[in-house]
Order: C-alpha cells, then sequence, then structure tokens
C-alpha cells in the first residue's frame, strides 16, 4: 500500500500533463497489491478460526481491508478520463498516507522490537494510531489550503465550475 501510494502521488503529478496514466507497472503493483490483501485476510480469516490466541489475527484483518479499500480508491482515480483530475489533492493525500503508512511501521517495529516496550492496555494502541492521527488531519489542512489557491482541477472533474 506504501509502495503504490508513493508511485501514484508521484505518477499524479503528472495528471495535468499526460492523458492515460495507467501504466502497466503501476497497474502490476495495485493488483499486486490486491493479491497480497486477499492472501493476508485469507490467513488471517484461518488462523483466527483456528487459533486459541485470536487477538492478534484480527489485526490482519483490518489491516487487508484497508488496503483493499485504497487498491479501489486508486483504481478508481486511474479511471478518471484525460482532462481536469484532481492532482494535486491526490499527490498530497497519496504522499502524506504514504508517511502514515512508513511511521506507522516505523514505530511498531522500535516500540514492539527494539525498545521491547511492553505498553498496558489501552497504551498498546497508541502507536498504532499515533502516525494516523497526525496525517489525517494534515491531509485535510492540506487539501483545504490548496483548495482555496487552486481554484479548478483541485477536487475533480465533479467540483462546481467557477462562474465567471
Amino acid at each position: 500500500m506504501s509502495f503504490s501510494s508513493a508511485l501514484i502521488g508521484d505518477i499524479s503529478l503528472q495528471a495535468k500533463e499526460q492523458g492515460d496514466l495507467r501504466k502497466p507497472f503501476l497497474l502490476g503493483v495495485l493488483w499486486m497489491q490486491f493479491a497480497i490483501a486477499i492472501s493476508v485476510l485469507g490467513y488471517g480469516v484461518v488462523m483466527l478460526v483456528g487459533s486459541s490466541y485470536r487477538g492478534r489475527y484480527w489485526i490482519l484483518i483490518v489491516l487487508a481491508l484497508l488496503i483493499l479499500l485504497d487498491f479501489n480508491e486508486q483504481r478508481c482515480y486511474l479511471k478518471l478520463p484525460p482532462g481536469p483530475r484532481p492532482w494535486l489533492r491526490k499527490h498530497i493525500e497519496c504522499m502524506i498516507g504514504c508517511g502514515i503508512a512508513f511511521h506507522t511501521a516505523a514505530l511498531i517495529t522500535f516500540v514492539v522490537r527494539i525498545w521491547k516496550l511492553d505498553l498496558p492496555g489501552i497504551l498498546a494502541f497508541v502507536p498504532w494510531v499515533l502516525p494516523s492521527m497526525i496525517g489525517i488531519p494534515a491531509i485535510m489542512w492540506s487539501t483545504m489550503h490548496y483548495a482555496k489557491q487552486f481554484k479548478s482541477g483541485f477536487l475533480g472533474p465533479d467540483e462546481p465550475k467557477p462562474e465567471s
């Protein structure tokens, strides 16, 4: 998900200049993301049903579902017809989203494996949600900030046209 977001974030900058963004490499990465998400979802469900300790397999199911949602959103973006696309908004969303995914993985790795911190109770969720708690408002603020500067082409082809 992180890799495809970084690719689409970079390619979205070309959206204002190029027609078709459906490059074979990018489509391959997206379909690989789909296959991995389905595999992880299946593994999580099998382990959830057959394991005595079920708590840790829920995270696989939730992550697989998030990856499938991301796959669908990226695929829909690439299907937009040539013309005015929300290229800057997509760039902002993808790049900050990639940062959220990277920092979540890094924080989990450091907290759990390197620092070996055993956070009690609800604090165990902090490394999982902290990057999202910072990144999602950053995406919202950035999109609102740049929407004011770019009057057209920012929100997408369905945005209301400014009156002349």
